[in-house]
């Protein structure tokens, strides 16, 4: 499982960029009935689509708050789903779930 504190890292070393985006687009998916899906391969989808995510933004938010501030510019945050967020796709609900989330 990630922490946190994994993203840290990130954040620090984008710290002497001029960062103005940030581009979230990531995702993983598994198949099948949820009642047959490996712990694994839900814990994945979570992790990647879902933990990923949130982490990634938590850490960046404060540099990009901070730039606009600074210079008056503006900065975004820029997140890609999935259709499967909005159209059910059978033995999807995992990645469905995850992408509605988005």
């Amino acid at each position: 499982m990630v922490h946190i504190e994994d993203y840290r890292y990130i954040a620090d070393e984008l710290k002497t960029i001029d960062v103005a985006m940030l581009f979230l687009n990531a995702g993983v998916g598994s198949g099948g009935p949820l009642k047959d899906e490996a712990t694994e391969n839900v814990e994945k989808v979570l992790t990647v689509n879902l933990l990923h995510y949130i982490y990634l933004c938590r850490m960046m938010l404060p540099q990009l708050l901070e730039r606009a501030k600074k210079t008056g510019k503006r900065c975004a945050i820029v997140s890609t789903s999935s259709v499967s967020s909005m159209v059910p796709i059978a033995n999807k609900i995992t990645y469905g779930g995850t992408k509605s989330f988005v």
